[in-house]
């Protein structure tokens, strides 16, 4: 090391002033290098802290008769997605939130979501709209973090909709074809069924009217039967009264006796025809009485395998008269069976009255006794006359009922035969028609609407609430804040701070005439600054105006800032204040969101002129000119900086004027 080498060395170490500045300088690239490595190491583990909205307006649908809510299993999955500091709130609150610029951004999920995504099953399917609400400028690298977040998201919840839909799809096609393959095969069996029940019920048809007609001889023969009857007991009464005064003539007996015996005689051949006669009907009436409660059963179990029959009112109307025919044939069926044991009885005692005659006419002598036994038989038979005749009333009234209700089951029955035709007619229909469907089925083809749905089933759609057209106006407020600061500090190298023109005549002027000065040229590097950025690089702002007056505003609370740290410090001033302007380019927002840089510096930014600088410069450029946060959050807090310390700086310039007006301190002192 050569001697001048050595001493350039020992003349820095042996002068404390020129000592404290190297030292400073050494430390200026690891400032640099550790506050924005620090600050920026990784922001996006703490993505979490970045408030976002959420807004779930779906209203529902129903896919395959289930009820759906994508909207709510979207929010579902967002409470366990720690992508953002997800905020579910209403739209109302978003937009007001958006306003004050508490949000970056909002995700809408539409009303009509979940019926979109379901419109799979429609042939012309419809993507669900996810809507996306950058706040670009309250932060723009955090819109664009957060679009390809929430395109990451819509890329997860489509492969879920898209698996979903391939399985729904799939599902409902496999079960579609073997459903109408099965009621294909239904209907084949309903036609077969119901060409038997045709088969049958022509049959029943027929029988009935059969049925019918035959009632019509069965009603007439009753009625004559009725007034045989009715007859038949006029004249026992009247034998009644002859044996009462058989007594009194023999003479007369005899010839009433021949003339009883030819009439009993005949009364007994007529009782026997009746009695073979009866025989017969009961039968008949028995026969037709488990004839009729099988029809009714046939009919009920006819409507039970064919339910739609049962509304029919034609065949309720049949169903009950063949109840009430069967009910009226065994009441009819029980009186001939009384009618016939009392027959029975009259047969029985006409006989005995026969041979009680044929011995009065072999024993004249006995004729009195015969007489008296012949008024007690003849009192027997008065007896089963009526009994008899009342018997047969009720048959009668039986079969006309009978007769009646055969002749409606018999219309009944030709309905039923119509309705059973027409069912084998639908049924082979519906039979056809269901082969056709499962066919067609089978051909299915997808469309281009639908094979968009199936790989993009959720669409983004981005409604910019203040949209920032590019990355260079992006971060102008950001790099304009810088420009405006470097120009204020790079401005107290080449203009003396504290050393006055001339001798100044007190404190207030001395720091009058350096505070004028540095403003005017501050004033000028803004108006510079902003009109190439507007004239040179096309930046758009919302108020040109209003962009050349905090502008302004922006450089005079810098300048105020840093020409009270180096009138006070001098050299020292400008290391505070390159180290204050590294904090604020890591704690302004400019770049990440304030929330993504460690919680210690979060703190710092509320202290730093920056900070306000960047939310107003962006409210101008890209917002929508909210005067509230320009003012309130912005404005007020630099005039607070200004005010302060030019302040500051003028009770330094006085304290400085008394001391030089004392000779305590000299102009020379004052430049080092």
């Amino acid at each position: 090391m050569t001697k001048s080498t050595k001493n350039e060395f020992l003349s820095i170490l042996k002068n404390k002033k020129v000592l404290i500045p190297v030292l400073a300088v050494l430390f200026i690239p690891l400032l640099y290098s550790f506050m924005f490595l620090w600050t920026f190491w990784d922001p996006y583990s703490k993505m979490d802290q970045l408030p976002v909205a959420v807004v779930n307006l779906d209203e529902g649908s129903e896919l395959n008769g289930e009820e759906i809510n994508i909207g709510e299993d979207f929010i579902d999955e967002l409470r366990e997605n720690d992508s953002f500091k997800w905020e579910f709130i209403s739209e109302e609150e978003a937009e007001q939130r958006l306003g004050n610029n508490e949000l970056y951004m909002a995700v809408k999920i539409p009303s009509d979501f979940s019926s979109k995504a379901t419109t799979i099953v429609e042939d012309e399917p419809m993507q669900a709209e996810l809507i996306f609400v950058p706040n670009e400028s309250y932060n723009f690298l955090s819109s664009q973090i957060g679009k390809t977040a929430i395109e990451s998201i819509q890329t997860e919840l489509s492969n879920k909709l898209t698996e979903a839909y391939a399985e729904t799809v799939y599902e409902n096609i496999v079960d579609l074809s073997d459903g109408l393959n099965t009621a294909a095969d239904g209907a084949t069996s309903i036609t077969d069924g119901s060409l038997e029940i045709s088969d049958g019920v022509s049959e029943v048809n027929m029988n009935l009217s059969d049925l019918a007609n035959a009632t019509i001889d069965l009603k007439t023969g009753m009625t004559s039967l009725v007034v045989g009857s009715k007859e038949l007991r006029g004249g026992l009464n009247e034998l009644k009264d002859n044996t009462t005064s058989f007594n009194n003539g023999m003479t007369q007996l005899e010839q009433g006796q021949k003339d009883l015996t030819i009439g009993l005689n005949q009364s007994l051949t007529g009782t026997k025809a009746l009695e073979e006669v009866l025989d017969e009907s009961s039968k008949a009436a028995i026969q037709l009485s488990e004839g009729a409660t099988s029809l009714a059963q046939g009919l009920q179990q006819v409507v039970d395998l064919n339910p739609q029959l049962a509304k029919d009112p034609s065949i309720q109307m049949l169903l009950q008269s063949s109840e009430e025919l069967a009910l009226g044939i065994k009441k009819s069926s029980e009186g001939q069976k009384l009618i016939t044991e009392e027959v029975d009885k009259l047969v029985n005692g006409q006989e005995e009255l026969v041979g009680g005659m044929n011995l009065v006419s072999e024993k004249l002598t006995e004729a009195k006794n015969g007489v008296e036994q012949l008024d007690a038989g003849v009192l027997l038979l008065v007896e089963g006359s009526g009994k008899l005749d009342s018997g047969l009333t009720e048959m009668s009234s039986g079969i006309n009922q009978f007769s009646d209700n055969s002749f409606l089951l018999a219309d009944g029955s030709v309905q039923l035969e119509d309705g059973v035709n027409s069912l084998v007619g639908g049924s082979g229909e519906l039979s056809t028609k269901l082969n056709e469907a499962a066919t067609e089925t089978s051909k299915i083809q997808g469309t281009e609407s639908l094979y968009q749905m199936f790989a993009s089933p959720i669409q983004i759609v981005e409604e910019k609430y203040t949209e920032v057209p590019n990355y260079g106006t992006g971060f102008t407020p950001y790099f304009l804040s810088l420009g405006l600061f470097v120009g204020c500090l790079l401005l107290t190298i080449v203009i003396p701070i504290r050393e006055p023109a001339l001798s100044p005549s007190s404190g207030f002027s001395w720091y009058f005439s350096k505070t004028v000065l540095v403003s005017f040229i501050v004033i000028l590097q803004a108006i510079v600054a902003v009109s190439v950025l507007i004239y040179g690089l096309n930046v758009e702002v919302q108020s040109i105006p209003l962009f050349y007056m905090y502008s302004i505003l922006t450089s005079l609370t810098y300048m105020s800032l840093i020409q009270f740290l180096v009138t006070v410090l001098h050299d020292a001033g400008r290391f505070v204040a390159i180290v204050l302007l590294i904090l604020q380019l890591t704690t302004s927002a400019g770049t990440f969101p304030l929330e993504l840089i460690p919680s210690s510096l979060q703190t710092i930014s509320t202290w730093l002129p920056m900070t306000y600088s960047v939310t107003g410069f962006k409210e101008i450029i890209s917002g929508g000119v909210n005067y509230s946060v320009i003012w309130q959050e912005a404005a007020i807090v630099q005039l607070s900086f200004i005010s302060i310390f030019s302040v500051l700086t003028l009770i330094y310039f006085i304290y400085k004027y008394k001391k030089m007006k004392n000779g305590t301190v000299s102009n020379t002192e004052l430049s080092v």
